[in-house]
């Protein structure tokens, strides 16, 4: 996903989908691949459509995985630094959390901006959306700083937020393609 960053003047923007593993134990969830932008995708600088053609390719995943990698989500990028929802953005997700096809009870969405990385995520029960993460990426050596969400750190009064520090940022949110052959 962050090789899709919208670093140059006419970059378009980049859309795909989450695909992923919700564990029972620890009621974690690990998104293990994205599916990348394809020809059929309707792009500009600051729009996107994401094609039908992502569909197979969240199916063959369920299938190959015997169904225990599903769609988890979505992700697509903006052209700035520290990326908020638009209000577009935010219609289609409470539309994706009311759609009776997705199967799980939480959904994760992703914006990659120029400089952060964000995540939200989805409750298909409350419909409601909440900001988990923003990721800083560092240049020179890819390394990057995950931070926890303002509710945490509201939580946490006036102490520092707790950040780790993670060698392949990318990795930690499923850098894995999923790409049509």
């Amino acid at each position: 996903m962050l090789h899709h960053r919208q670093l140059g003047q006419y970059d378009l923007e980049a859309c795909g989908v989450l695909l992923g593993r919700f564990l029972v134990v620890g009621e974690r969830v690990v998104i293990d691949a994205v599916t990348e932008p394809l020809p059929t995708d309707r792009r500009t600088r600051t729009t996107f459509v994401r094609s039908s053609a992502h569909q197979p390719l969240v199916e063959a995943a369920f299938r190959g995985s015997g169904g225990t990698q599903v769609y988890a989500g979505e992700w697509h990028t903006h052209p700035e630094a520290l990326p908020t929802p638009s209000s577009q953005d935010l219609t289609a997700w409470r539309e994706k959390l009311l759609d009776e096809r997705v199967i799980v009870e939480t959904l994760f969405f992703v914006i990659v901006g120029t400089r952060h990385l964000n995540v939200w995520e989805g409750s298909r029960h409350t419909g409601q959306i909440e900001k988990l993460t923003r990721l800083e990426y560092s240049e020179p050596n890819g390394t990057s700083r995950l931070e926890r969400n303002a509710h945490a750190r509201a939580q946490q009064d006036t102490q520092e937020p707790e950040c780790s520090t993670l060698e392949a940022a990318a990795t930690s949110f499923g850098e894995e393609s999923v790409t049509q052959d």
